[in-house]
C-alpha cells in the first residue's frame, strides 16, 4: 500500500528544487539507500564544478512528487530508483486528448535501431501525437552485482558492459577510487588514458554516423564509413586484442605500457581517415535531398537542450567542455570544442564530422607529446569513503558514485549521457513522421546498455 507525504512536505521539497534552479543549478544524479522501513532520497545538483545534496528520508512504498516538474531530465532517473526500491514518484498530470489517435508499437528490434528500445506511439494523420518508450530488461543489475566487490573485480565487470563506452565507464570508476585514497597517477600513465579515451570517442563517432547513414537510406555512405572503422579495429588491434581495450586499465595507471613506435603507427592508420569523412561531410553538406530530410527534423528547444549533454547541447549553440573538466590533461593540447546552431537533426550531424576530425587532431597530438616515465602507482585499496566524480564519455557527460568501505565496494550509482537526453526523446518525437523516428533517434546516440546496464 503506497503512503503519500503530506501536502506540506512535498512543498518542501519541491521549493528546494525551484530554488536550485533559480540559482542555475542542473540535476546531475538521483541516489538512493534504504535503511529497514525508510529509503533516503539524495539530488545531487551541479553548478560548473560546485555540487550540491538535497535529502529526503521517506518511508517505503511512499508517493513523493516528481522532480520532473522542475528538471525534466530526472525521468530516467527516478524509474531507475523506482525499480530498486519501494518508493513511488508521482507522474506529471496530463490532459492530452489522445482519442481520435491509433495506437502502434515500433520496435524493440529493427534493422534502423542500434539497440533494442520499444516505442509506444499514439498517432493522428500519420503523425506521432504522443510516444511512450521501453528501453531495457536487466534493470540496474550490474550495480548490485558491484556491491561489495573487490575494486578491481568491479573495474573489470564496468569496461565490458558498453562496446562503446565501457573504457570511459572503468576509468571513471578508477578515477573515483584513486580520488578516494588520494592517489597521483604518474603523467604518463594518464596521457595514455587520454589516448585510448580518444580512440573511444572516434570509435564511437563513425558508429554514430554510420547509423544516421542507414537511417538516411544511404547505403554507399554507409559502407564507406564502415571501412573508415575498420580502419579503426586495424589500429586498436595493435594496442589490444580487445577494440574496447579491456585489461589495460588499473586501479593506479595501466597494466602494461604501450610504445611510442606503437602510438605513431596507430595515429598514421587513424590519420587515413581523415580526408575521407570530410569528402563524406562535404557530400551530405552540399546534397539537397539529405540537406531537406536533416534540417528542421528532430528539433529541442533550447530551454530543453541546456538541461542535455553532448553533442544534444553544442548543437543548440550552447558551451559544454567536458575535458576541460577531467582530470585527464586534455587541457594541455591545443583544440576548441565544437559547437553548432539549429538544434536539429542536421546540427547534430554536422557535429559527428566535427567532432571525430577533432579526435584525430588530438590523437596525433598526443603522439608526438607523449612525456616518459612510469605507467603505474602501486598502493593498498583498504580505505572508507564515498566520492562522486564527473568525466567524458564518448556521447556527453558520466557521473560515478562510488561508497568504499574496508576496501570493498559497497555500493556504485551511474549516470551515463543517454540517462539526461533519453527524457526528451518522446517531446522530440512529438508532430513527427513515423518515417523521421530511426533518424532522431540515431541522432540522440543513446548508449543503452551502459544506461540500463
Amino acid at each position: 500500500m503506497s503512503i503519500s507525504w503530506n501536502e506540506e512536505q512535498s512543498s518542501v521539497l519541491q521549493g528546494k528544487w525551484f530554488a536550485f534552479k533559480c540559482m542555475g543549478y542542473s540535476l546531475l544524479m538521483i541516489d538512493a539507500t534504504q535503511e529497514k522501513e525508510q529509503v533516503c532520497l539524495e539530488y545531487i545538483f551541479e553548478k560548473a564544478d560546485r555540487w550540491e545534496c538535497i535529502q529526503a528520508t521517506v518511508p517505503c512504498d511512499s508517493v513523493v512528487p516528481s522532480v520532473t516538474e522542475v528538471f525534466p531530465q530526472g525521468a530516467q532517473m527516478q524509474n531507475e530508483i523506482a525499480q530498486g526500491y519501494p518508493v513511488t514518484f508521482q507522474p506529471k498530470s496530463t490532459t492530452q486528448d489522445l482519442s481520435n489517435c491509433s495506437t502502434m508499437e515500433w520496435g524493440p528490434f529493427h534493422p534502423l535501431l542500434p539497440q533494442p528500445i520499444k516505442f509506444q506511439l499514439e498517432m493522428k494523420d500519420e503523425l506521432i501525437e504522443n510516444a511512450k518508450l521501453v528501453t531495457g530488461y536487466n534493470y540496474r543489475g550490474l550495480e548490485e552485482l558491484c556491491k561489495g566487490g573487490k575494486p578491481e573485480d568491479v573495474l573489470e565487470v564496468l569496461e565490458r558492459t558498453s562496446a562503446l563506452n565501457g573504457f570511459p565507464l572503468a576509468f571513471a570508476f578508477s578515477r573515483a577510487i584513486e580520488q578516494l585514497h588520494e592517489v597521483q597517477v604518474p603523467e604518463r600513465a594518464q596521457w595514455l588514458r587520454m589516448f585510448l579515451m580518444e580512440m573511444t570517442f572516434l570509435h564511437a563517432g563513425l558508429q554514430s554516423l554510420n547509423n544516421v547513414a542507414r537511417s538516411l537510406g544511404l547505403m554507399a555512405c554507409s559502407a564507406r564509413i564502415f571501412r573508415l572503422s575498420s580502419l579503426y579495429q586495424e589500429a586498436a588491434a595493435l594496442i589490444c586484442t580487445s577494440p574496447q581495450f579491456s585489461g589495460i586499465l588499473e586501479i593506479g595507471g595501466l597494466s602494461r605500457d604501450i610504445p611510442r613506435e606503437t602510438l605513431f603507427t596507430v595515429n598514421a592508420i587513424l590519420q587515413e581517415m581523415e580526408e575521407e569523412l570530410n569528402n563524406i561531410q562535404s557530400q551530405w553538406e552540399n546534397t539537397t535531398s539529405i540537406m531537406k530530410r536533416l534540417s528542421g527534423t528532430g528539433r529541442i528547444e533550447t530551454e530543453h537542450a541546456w538541461m542535455m549533454t553532448g553533442r544534444m547541447r553544442r548543437a543548440a549553440g550552447l558551451t559544454e567542455d567536458l575535458r576541460g573538466l577531467s582530470v585527464l590533461p586534455w587541457s594541455k593540447l591545443n583544440h576548441v570544442i565544437p559547437r553548432t546552431d539549429g538544434s536539429d537533426c542536421f546540427a547534430r550531424v554536422m557535429l559527428m564530422f566535427k567532432d571525430t576530425l577533432l579526435s584525430l587532431d588530438l590523437l596525433d597530438q598526443m603522439a608526438a607529446d607523449l612525456p616518459k616515465g612510469s605507467i603505474k602507482t602501486d598502493f593498498r585499496i583498504n580505505g572508507s569513503g564515498e566520492v562522486l566524480v564527473c568525466e567524458p564519455e564518448a556521447f556527453g557527460g558520466m557521473a560515478v558514485r562510488v561508497r568504499q568501505k574496508r576496501g570493498r565496494v559497497q555500493s556504485i550509482r551511474i549516470r551515463n549521457a543517454a540517462a539526461l537526453n533519453i527524457s526528451f526523446l518522446p517531446q522530440c518525437l512529438k508532430g513527427m513522421e513515423i518515417n523521421d523516428l530511426p533518424l532522431v533517434v540515431s541522432t540522440f546516440e543513446l548508449d543503452l546498455s551502459a544506461m540500463e546496464k
